[in-house]
């Protein structure tokens, strides 16, 4: 298995060092994407709203757009190569707004560690550092969630305070596009950790197993969030 790390691996190669061969040759992949299982996208700064179809006049997001612009290419041609993706915290919003999600541009009280459940019935603590948060389209799915919603405050489109009721994402899954991410940080975390073994064995099951394989592992066992 040959996996790019997209802009370089870093402390980011954590979770992927059992899983194949590293490589942070972006270049090699522009050039031959067929020899490549794997597409990583890693933390950093905010999506740009404009990515997916938002504004931010009060500059709640702050953004790097030459950045979006360049992993977009690495996106669409994973996509057109029907390579598997995942991301990690910026990694999967940036994801998520690819495949036609949002982003809520500002919620609370997620810059610590905390609780979180996942869709197969896992409870567990992770290391999650966020401002923002991913608000999946209609044919995504919410992979992960904090336990108790922990933000005391939600602003979305043009910087707007709204009401939101649902689940707290902290992992999404696109079947259609083969994209599995998660908003914590497996990368900070010990590799006995269960959120870091959840995450690891979820991109084992995105490279192992078939779209339809991977739905049936965790789809068809889905729990429901806590009130």
């Amino acid at each position: 298995m040959n996996i790019l790390i997209v802009g370089g691996a870093g402390s980011y190669k954590n979770p992927f060092l059992q899983l194949g061969n590293i490589i942070e040759d972006d270049e090699a992949f522009l050039e031959e994407p067929e020899k490549f299982d794997l597409v990583v996208f890693t933390g950093g700064e905010d999506v740009c709203p404009a990515m997916y179809g938002h504004t931010s006049p009060k500059n709640l997001c702050s953004y790097n757009i030459k950045r979006d612009i360049y992993e977009q290419k690495f996106y669409e041609l994973a996509l057109s190569n029907n390579i598997p993706m995942t991301g990690i915290c910026r990694g999967s919003q940036f994801l998520n707004a690819m495949a036609g999600g949002t982003l809520m541009h500002h919620i609370s009280h997620h810059g610590v560690n905390h609780v979180i459940e996942t869709i197969d019935g896992h409870i567990m603590e992770v290391t999650s550092t966020h401002h923002q948060m991913c608000i999946p389209a209609k044919h995504g799915h919410i992979m992960a969630w904090s336990s108790v919603k922990r933000s005391t405050i939600y602003y979305g489109d043009k910087d707007e305070k709204i009401d939101y009721l649902g689940k707290e994402v902290e992992g999404i899954y696109y079947p259609k596009e083969n994209i599995f991410a998660v908003q914590f940080h497996p990368e900070y975390m010990k590799p006995k950790s269960a959120g870091f073994l959840w995450y690891r064995e979820g991109v084992y099951n995105l490279l192992h197993l078939s779209k339809d394989e991977f739905s049936k592992r965790y789809l068809n066992n889905k729990v429901q969030a806590s009130a």
